[in-house]
């Protein structure tokens, strides 16, 4: 069933990829059938570019053939009406139309298309970036700052799929860190201020108006062994916040991304099964995992199910990337005989 709801809210700065990934918003005209259509056809093509990685996904045969069909892959469909600041700052009222796609059907689409598959489980960056006004006034911005800046890096940020967090800036880190010691090289300052974050990777940036006129993005990463210093520019603001958040994509995507060129073969056993539907529920759920490829079934008894599984991944991670969610929990490897891994199913019966 497909399900529309229609929702108000008022969006400050958040860079969050995505409340879920396979959720994706698309800005539109009207609530009508007309531009719905053509708005799952673009949440679909920008969906690919969030699971891929990719900022241009390849056409071929069974993408284009998904592209005609869009809504084959959805789930259920819904509105938004962001409250939104243009670029001089101005507030105006933005409709999105919030698609939700099936997920094992998405990553079988891009596996038969030959495509990379970016796990969801993805790293967050911490941003801190240093804004130069008009008057030359230098402010750090946090996540209650309510500019256009803020707004076209988390457009941005939903569209590749990723997390960028800003800090909080509140007093106690006012107290100890001004503009110029972000762009000044206090690093070690800096990250130790980002650890109350947990962030896995930290972003310096700075972004100041050119002597033509153009914006320009500076940054760089805080780590002792990245000095390398990178840089955009662009006539626009919400063009100068896609190349930043595409960049940092790009970096991120390419120390994560599965491509399916080698594959692990993996046996394990699932215990815990009571039933045939607990059994559909297990191999469901294992066909759904963005890190299996391939699932075949070697063994079925009254309480247990063996499995082989090919992964791009070795044991040892396909066996915590499995139990993150805590539906399948591996046993102690004592009770693992040869190379089998014993799971217990701890989902739905």
């Amino acid at each position: 069933m497909k399900i529309a709801l229609i929702i108000l809210i008022f969006t400050v700065c958040n860079f969050s990829g995505a409340t879920s990934l396979y959720e994706v918003e698309v800005a539109v005209e009207s609530q009508n059938s007309v531009d719905r259509e053509r708005g799952v056809e673009e949440a679909l093509r920008l969906l690919l570019v969030r699971v891929t990685g990719l900022k241009s996904v390849p056409q071929n045969e069974l993408v284009a053939q998904a592209y005609l069909d869009p809504g084959n892959w959805q789930t259920s469909y819904g509105y938004i009406i962001r409250e939104e600041l243009d670029p001089k700052g101005m507030v105006y009222s933005q409709t999105y139309l919030v698609v939700n796609f099936e997920r094992e059907l998405i990553l079988r689409l891009v596996r038969e298309a030959g495509l990379p598959v970016w796990l969801s489980d993805r790293p967050r960056l911490l941003a801190w970036i240093v804004n130069a006004e008009h008057d030359g006034e230098r402010t750090i911005l946090s996540d209650a700052s309510d500019i256009a800046l803020t707004q076209f890096i988390q457009k941005r940020s939903r569209v590749r799929g990723i997390t960028i967090e800003l800090p909080l800036f509140d007093l106690e880190e006012r107290n100890q860190l001004s503009p110029s010691m972000i762009t000044g090289g206090f690093d070690e300052l800096i990250v130790q201020l980002s650890k109350r974050y947990s962030p896995d990777h930290v972003i310096l940036g700075y972004v100041f108006e050119s002597p033509e006129g153009n914006l320009k993005v500076l940054w760089r990463s805080p780590a002792k062994d990245d000095t390398q210093l990178y840089g955009v520019e662009a006539k626009t603001l919400d063009l100068a916040a896609t190349k930043l958040v595409d960049h940092m994509a790009d970096e991120t995507m390419q120390r994560s991304v599965l491509f399916h060129r080698e594959f692990h073969t993996i046996s394990i056993s699932v215990t815990g099964i009571k039933g045939v539907e607990s059994y559909m529920r297990v191999l469901s759920y294992l066909e759904s995992m963005e890190f299996v490829d391939e699932v075949l079934i070697t063994r079925v008894a009254s309480n247990q199910i063996d499995f082989r599984v090919k992964s791009p991944y070795s044991k040892e991670r396909f066996n915590s990337l499995t139990g993150r969610e805590g539906q399948l929990v591996l046993k102690k490897p004592s009770v693992n005989v040869s190379d089998k891994q014993v799971f217990v199913w701890r989902g739905k019966h």
